[in-house]
């Protein structure tokens, strides 16, 4: 007489497909970020003091606003809104077709005052290696072909060039 394992008793089959998890990538998250420190520029002093991108996810932006009228607002201009984080965002839009409203005044002004804590004008301007705007710099630079086979005069010379570009 064999022994039975308990799976085999219930029925229970070993081989379970695991579930893929989407991972975001570091660079979508930076992106999402520069998005929401970006959000005045894309849709106005008005109504950037009440919305706020919430996050990006299944084709879809969901922007969380105080109240309703702003969510009615911001859907009449919907495609406008698309194709303006499209041209500054193209990497953290693949697939973007509609927005999603979430209205909430109490998590709205937590959100809010949370993202008003470490706005960039509170921080010097440094781009991060992995954000769009630092690549392209990066790759104007190599353009240039400095004959050194020195890595940190190299690296020096980078980053001279980019703060001589951000001035």
């Amino acid at each position: 007489m064999s022994l039975k394992s308990l799976s085999d008793i219930l029925g229970v089959n070993r081989s379970r497909k695991r579930i893929k998890q989407k991972k975001t990538s570091p660079d979508a998250v930076l992106n999402f970020l520069d998005l929401v420190h970006s959000w005045e520029d894309i849709v106005g002093p008005r109504i950037s003091a009440h919305t706020l991108p919430l996050k990006n996810n299944d084709n879809c932006l969901t922007i969380l606003t105080d109240h309703p009228v702003f969510s009615q607002q911001l859907s009449f201009l919907e495609k406008e809104i698309i194709e303006k984080v499209k041209r500054k965002f193209p990497q953290l839009t693949r697939g973007m077709t509609k927005l999603r409203f979430q209205v909430n005044a109490k998590f709205f002004r937590t959100k809010f005052e949370q993202v008003q804590k470490v706005k960039p004008e509170n921080k010097p301007v440094t781009l991060h290696p992995r954000s769009p705007e630092y690549k392209a710099l990066k790759k104007e630079f190599e353009g240039l072909n400095f004959e050194t086979s020195d890595e940190q005069t190299k690296e020096l010379l980078l980053s001279l060039f980019i703060q001589s570009k951000m001035k």
